[in-house]
């Protein structure tokens, strides 16, 4: 038996050898070897393998590899050169969820870094690894909300310069609202990317949201956020939002009116929509089209009274 082992006998009675680490440290497994043992198909006993209790606040259930009730393990290992860390990727059929298990390198020896199960339900399991400031980010996808006529995909960063294994920034890149017909329905796609040319460290977020209402498209919003994280501060937060495109023609809306767009469980309310749905409505409301124009109006008896329903339920008579 291998010295470590000597105190160690059960980890090592799965093929793991913690590394030797200081005072007040605990061992922990080296993430290759845990990587190789997984896929050998021995039995993994997450509160051995990991800190004491760290299983225990680890979102539940955790893969259970090596059980022969439960399909086997899938495992990917990637390794960050600086800061020097390693985050192994458990995944298994039978749970619905990515398992990221983060080990923090000091010279020849491992340390926990945290843990983070990333659920999934109606998207496929998504991540990678990119640069953000010239600092290593991992971005993973995850299920959202979700329920009947509902579901969003979110897409989750992390900032591995962190000494915890948190979240920075979170941002929908998918998802849709169809509740009841005679409800507006929602489509958002988005999509997020570095501002290099911001001073500060700036994530650009492009939100599309398509509407309708009793199976009539009624129109789409195009909206962008500028999510900032000045020095000291550790998540990005929403500084700004625009519409109509990112540059000095943009019009800006308030923060919350984005948020209010991105949230598919609360949504903005149904004169907003109304605002920005203007042009598409105005369209609808002086074609031909009969069914649709009814659809408009019984939106229109959804909203409270402002001056763009009353300038369609003008067109709406003379049509």
């Amino acid at each position: 038996m291998r010295p470590a082992c000597v105190a160690f006998a059960l980890l090592c009675a799965a093929g793991l050898a913690p590394a030797q680490v200081g005072p007040g440290q605990r061992a922990v497994a080296s993430p290759f070897d845990l990587a190789e043992s997984i896929e050998s198909g021995r039995s993994i006993d997450w509160d051995l393998v990991l800190p004491k209790g760290a299983a225990d606040t680890s979102p539940r259930p955790l893969p259970r590899c090596g059980d022969p009730q439960y399909s086997p393990c899938d495992v990917e290992l990637m390794v960050v050169q600086h800061p020097a860390q390693a985050i192994l990727l458990v995944q298994q059929a039978d749970v619905r969820g990515d398992f990221f298990v983060r080990f923090i390198g000091q010279g020849d020896q491992w340390s926990f870094g945290g843990s983070y199960l990333a659920p999934l339900k109606y998207y496929p399991s998504r991540h990678g690894m990119m640069r953000v400031s010239e600092k290593p980010f991992m971005k993973v996808s995850e299920q959202g909300i979700s329920g009947t006529g509902l579901a969003s995909e979110i897409e989750e960063w992390f900032d591995l310069t962190l000494p915890d294994f948190e979240p920075v920034f979170s941002f929908p890149v998918q998802g849709h609202q169809y509740l009841v017909p005679s409800d507006i329905g929602r489509a958002i796609t988005g999509f997020a990317m570095e501002d290099r040319r911001s001073p500060v460290e700036t994530i650009i977020a492009d939100l599309t949201v398509r509407f309708s209402f009793g199976g009539t498209d009624i129109g789409q919003m195009e909206s962008t956020g500028i999510y900032e994280r000045p020095p000291g501060e550790r998540r990005f937060s929403l500084r700004k939002a625009l519409i109509d495109g990112y540059g000095p023609t943009a019009t800006p809306i308030g923060t919350s009116d984005f948020e209010n767009l991105a949230d598919l469980d609360r949504g903005p309310a149904n004169e907003r929509i109304l605002t920005y749905t203007f042009s598409r409505l105005k369209e609808i409301a002086s074609g031909n089209d009969a069914e649709a124009k009814e659809a408009i109006r019984a939106f229109l008896e959804e909203c409270q009274d402002t001056p763009e329903k009353r300038e369609l339920e003008e067109v709406l008579k003379m049509r």
